[in-house]
């Protein structure tokens, strides 16, 4: 693999698709953490509904205040409805908050997208850029040593749009992955919101 790579080395266009390439793994890496560690419940989300159902909010609100992440988001929602909110404004903080934890899970997910799509466009115009340079070369030269720099020409070519789709298909491929962990995790989060505004009213 870097034998084949080797030739570009120099090239604007790798140093380019090196840096893309760079780019989406650290983007996969860091949402892979985030969405791991995320938990779209409380901790103790079980007993907060046990309590809602006998309409002891109070004690549900004090269970929540102990704890943090998405915990805050639940809490902000009793909050209005114990300040005697009615029920559009309290579904209207629920919205509120809920959004921003989805923007919070989608951040950077479009980068990504981004390299995927791009990767294999630069890798092209390095093909392009390449196969011109061959080609002036071969027209000044000529005999066997044309057609040997003609053909490692175009190899090294065609290298540079290898090189763009080995940086594309992990992005695309993380992408949708990463994107169905969130379609997962957001899902759970409406479905316990609903169940919170619910109990609630």
């Amino acid at each position: 693999m870097l034998e084949l790579i080797k030739p570009l080395k120099g090239n604007l266009v790798f140093y380019f698709l090196i840096f893309l390439s760079l780019l989406s793994w650290y983007v996969i890496f860091e949402r892979l953490i985030y969405l791991l560690r995320f938990k779209p419940l409380p901790d103790s989300w079980k007993e907060v509904k046990t309590l809602l159902s006998v309409k002891n909010y109070e004690g549900g609100y004090e269970l929540l205040k102990d704890e943090g992440g998405i915990s805050q988001l639940f809490l902000k929602v009793i909050e209005a409805f114990l300040k005697g909110q009615g029920k559009e404004k309290v579904e209207e903080v629920a919205n509120l908050y809920a959004k921003r934890e989805l923007e919070k899970l989608e951040e950077n997910l479009n980068l990504l997208y981004a390299v995927g799509s791009l990767a294999p466009l630069v890798g092209l115009l390095g093909t392009v850029f390449g196969l011109i340079k061959v080609f002036s070369s071969f027209s000044l030269s000529g005999g066997e040593e044309a057609f040997k720099l003609l053909s490692r020409g175009i190899s090294e070519s065609l290298t540079s749009t290898g090189l763009g789709l080995l940086v594309a298909v992990p992005s695309i491929t993380f992408y949708y992955l990463l994107d169905n962990l969130i379609s997962k995790r957001a899902k759970k989060l409406e479905e316990a919101l609903n169940e919170l505004l619910n109990l609630l009213n």
